[in-house]
């Protein structure tokens, strides 16, 4: 299955890539998740290898896994594949669009 969305943002890409390089305050923006802890492994900065956990609430349910930076291409894509039973992948493009970032 894949799921696919496309927004733009009347910010700068630098701007909005560093959001996505937040894993807490990219849980943040999901209204159909309340997440109850989000980390980058050793505490660094995201790059390709980092190993971000997750523990979410949804709905009723609490979540947890983690996910594995694939590949990271500064202020352009993020690839992170998941550890759980059914694998998924998320990848972030951002590119530069109309004064903002598509």
């Amino acid at each position: 299955m894949l799921v696919s969305r496309n927004i733009h943002i009347a910010a700068p890409v630098e701007r909005v890539f560093a959001l996505m390089c937040d894993p807490v305050a990219r849980a943040r923006l999901n209204p159909q998740v309340t997440p109850l802890r989000v980390e980058i492994e050793n505490d660094t900065c995201l790059h390709e290898g980092s190993v971000c956990h997750f523990r979410i609430q949804l709905g009723q349910r609490i979540v947890d896994y983690r996910t594995r930076v694939r590949e990271f291409v500064p202020q352009r894509r993020i690839v992170s594949v998941s550890d759980t039973a059914v694998p998924f992948e998320v990848i972030i493009e951002t590119a530069a669009e109309n004064d903002g970032t598509a």
